[in-house]
């Protein structure tokens, strides 16, 4: 695991935000946002020392050199093992199963199938719950019912969508949550469409930070 995965562990387990510890620390928050996502993975030591510091935890530890204490985290669920699963692009999906796409990885719970993934919002069709650019986690083998969220392959446009499941009788609607959107937006979920993944999780990116 690297410095974006444990310290990405570390916030959620304590309940704080990207952008509150870069303001307690002094830390620009843009900064603080490209360790936490991981698009600085060798982190300038003048801004991990301040992290390090603030969790009482060696630099080390929060790299992913050195374990962290047994005892760091007091809420039980954190003490379960971790996996690492792939997280790619929206653009990139056609090319899921592709051994020659390049990954990231974030961290997950060992409870979640194997064949989970995590993907990038490509737009605000379903803000404000999901909005872009927050990542998603799917589980292919997951079932599916009324209000689910889902990635579906079109078979129409053969192009990939993040909709919420609606059953009404013996239909299937996929529906965009943002408010902007009228009813008309709505589209039947057809036989030949492809449920890619359910939604087990959803992590917000503070593009903001």
């Amino acid at each position: 695991m690297n410095i974006s995965n444990i310290l990405s562990r570390i916030l959620f387990e304590k309940k704080i935000k990207p952008i509150e510890l870069a303001r307690e620390l002094h830390i620009p928050q843009p900064t603080m946002h490209r360790i936490v996502s991981g698009k600085s993975p060798n982190p300038h030591p003048g801004s991990v020392k301040p992290i390090a510091d603030y969790f009482n935890l060696t630099v080390d530890q929060l790299k992913g050199v050195a374990p962290l204490p047994d005892s760091f985290f007091d809420n039980p669920l954190a003490k379960k093992r971790l996996i690492e699963i792939p997280l790619i692009e929206w653009d990139d999906l056609p090319n899921l199963k592709s051994p020659d796409l390049k990954k990231q990885s974030i961290a997950a719970m060992a409870d979640l199938s194997q064949d989970c993934f995590a993907v990038y919002m490509n737009d605000s069709s379903m803000e404000y719950y999901f909005p872009k650019r927050c990542i998603l986690i799917l589980d292919p083998n997951k079932s599916f019912g009324d209000r689910s969220c889902v990635l579906v392959k079109l078979a129409a446009s053969n192009l990939h969508t993040f909709r919420q499941i609606i059953v009404d009788a013996d239909h299937r609607f996929l529906k965009p949550l943002n408010p902007d959107l009228t009813a008309s937006h709505m589209r039947l979920l057809t036989d030949e469409d492809h449920i890619v993944g359910v939604l087990v999780e959803a992590r917000q990116v503070y593009n903001n930070l």
